[in-house]
């Protein structure tokens, strides 16, 4: 409880303007393309559609696959989290977040306007759910981790942990990186099982 009341202090506003800053960076870069970048790219084109809305989904293997992925991406996080670099890159890949979601939604707009942004709605639900917090958690942990260890100049109101030992630091967020690929793999469970029914069924009637 204490480390969620050292979090508040600065919440997930921490990580909002980078992220703003990608996702208005991919928007304006897709556009700046515009329909030709579109139809060069393929990306959710009319082929690759209709190959989703017909396609037999083996459930358990895709649950395996994306649950590969995205705990890889936990703890490339970590690792990153435990370099001198860490913020910076966790800041950067904040930025990178918001640019592809801004080329996402850009190529499901200029493709299918209106029905582009229930696309890409669908295609987030309800895993994201899961994954948003479990990001922002990571993102929040990695700073703090990183802070404690090279930039302790910084750390004054951000961290719980004065005066811990670093066998104490080191289990405390371990617990805390756990607790997060708890999240992770319900987001996971969404995705496998019933984020492709959703995105089935809009498209049948796309």
């Amino acid at each position: 409880m204490q480390f969620l009341k050292g979090q508040e202090k600065t919440g997930a506003s921490r990580w909002l303007l980078p992220f703003l800053t990608g996702f208005v960076v991919g928007v304006l870069l897709w556009n700046f393309g515009g329909a030709a970048l579109t139809e060069k790219s393929g990306l959710l084109d009319e082929y690759t559609l209709g190959r989703i809305r017909s396609m037999e989904l083996n459930y358990h293997a895709f649950f395996w696959y994306v649950l590969q992925k995205r705990i890889g991406m936990l703890w490339l996080l970590a690792m990153v989290s435990s370099t001198f670099a860490g913020i910076y890159l966790l800041y950067a890949y904040t930025v990178w977040l918001g640019a592809a979601g801004g080329i996402l939604l850009s190529a499901s707009v200029i493709r299918y306007g209106f029905r582009g942004i229930l696309l890409v709605i669908a295609g987030c639900l309800p895993q994201y759910l899961f994954y948003l917090p479990a990001i922002v958690g990571m993102l929040c942990i990695g700073y703090s981790f990183c802070v404690k260890l090279y930039y302790p100049s910084r750390d004054t109101g951000y961290s719980c942990y004065n005066g811990s030992n670093r066998k104490s630091l080191l289990v405390r967020y371990f617990l805390l990186f756990l607790s997060v690929h708890l999240v992770v793999i319900i987001g996971t469970v969404m995705e496998s099982y019933v984020n492709p029914i959703l995105v089935t069924r809009l498209l049948q009637i796309f």
